[in-house]
């Protein structure tokens, strides 16, 4: 079958727009394709996904059943520089299945970027706060003697990254993924990673946040994982007369005056964040098992530590126990955020599962 396109284009104020619209073009034109975790349904040809305002990173989507603490806490490690395997564990145990050793990862995203290759943030960020025109921040993932040919469970699927300002000061960042899983990868955890990243590296210099894009490759679905929220192209599919579905998006004003939630940006200066990072990730190792003092992190970092602090709970709890506390933990912080938001719906709908099975049990 030809196909008389040669790539496509998506613009998007944000990743929980994104993920529907995806699902709708490949459920049209996908084709299906093999890979060494199987069939995949694929578009033929490259996609570019620009996001109007990156830092709106949560998706929403019930269907899609997103695990937000996994996503905040793989960001934050991913900013620290790190490549252990056993802190991913807490929050997704198939995180195993993609290390050679079990111990630590061959590729990880922030230890090559901040300590295999060198520091790059750090140029990155000194070249841009000098010349806001410079052209040649370009942050390497990939390297041709340790990936090209090595047989690895953990080859990365994106690559490279340049960072440029634009004609107001901000940084837009344009990610290139080789291979992209638009559920669980480009629409999912590297909507995150990459918005933090960029977030962090603006925050660096001191200028906005501009446009992220992904210039992806061999973009897929798995074709088990999007038999099971095919539905959700329904939500942006036209109806008469090619008109586009109204798409509900917590973020925006239009649809719920205020907003369903809100986000906090990630501030401050490096060295603080840094900090800040390194204590929220060691409290997490620990199991919580020291009161940090919440009120000496920013906003971000503080909700991040409560939310992974949930988390904790509903982890090593027993049901139902587990439940109320993470939710009563939720609740001390702001309900609006979207951090926040997404964690509480999440534990609402394992709870939800665990109180029907309950219900079926007492009545059997």
């Amino acid at each position: 079958m030809k196909h008389d396109v040669s790539s496509l284009v998506l613009s998007v104020r944000n990743v929980h727009e994104a993920l529907p619209l995806a699902l709708a073009i490949l459920n049209r034109q996908g084709v299906q394709r093999q890979s060494r975790n199987g069939p995949v349904l694929a578009a033929p040809f490259p996609v570019v996904t620009t996001y109007e305002r990156p830092c709106e990173r949560v998706i929403f989507w019930s269907a899609r059943d997103a695990n937000p603490f996994l996503h905040l806490c793989e960001s934050l490690w991913i900013l620290a520089g790190r490549g252990d395997v056993a802190p991913l564990l807490r929050y997704a145990k198939n995180f195993a299945n993609y290390s050679d050793d079990g111990v630590k990862f061959h590729a990880p995203y922030g230890y090559r970027w901040r300590r295999q290759f060198g520091d790059q943030l750090a140029k990155i960020a000194k070249r841009l706060a000098a010349d806001p025109d410079d052209r040649r921040c370009v942050l390497q993932t990939w390297s041709a003697s340790l990936d090209l040919d090595m047989e690895s469970k953990d080859i990365p699927c994106n690559v490279m990254l340049t960072f440029q300002r634009g004609a107001d000061g901000e940084l837009n960042v344009v990610v290139f993924q080789r291979s992209a899983d638009i559920i669980w990868g480009t629409y999912g955890a590297n909507a995150v990673q990459m918005s933090m990243l960029q977030e962090y590296v603006a925050a660096w210099i001191g200028c906005p946040v501009g446009t992220l894009t992904q210039v992806s490759v061999n973009w897929h679905a798995y074709v088990d994982v999007f038999e099971k929220m095919a539905a959700l192209a329904d939500e942006v599919e036209p109806v008469i007369y090619s008109v586009p579905r109204q798409v509900e998006n917590p973020y925006v004003s239009e649809t719920a005056n205020p907003p369903r939630v809100r986000m906090l940006p990630l501030i401050g200066p490096i060295g603080a964040l840094d900090v800040e990072i390194d204590r929220v990730l060691t409290q997490a190792d620990t199991g919580f098992q020291y009161d940090a003092a919440t009120a000496r992190l920013s906003p971000f970092m503080a909700v991040a530590y409560g939310v992974l602090r949930a988390h904790e709970a509903w982890r090593t709890l027993a049901a139902p126990e587990r439940f109320d506390r993470a939710l009563a933990i939720l609740s001390e912080l702001s309900a609006d955020v979207d951090w926040v938001v997404a964690a509480r719906e999440w534990i609402g709908r394992r709870q939800a599962v665990w109180e029907a099975k309950q219900l079926a049990g007492a009545g059997a």
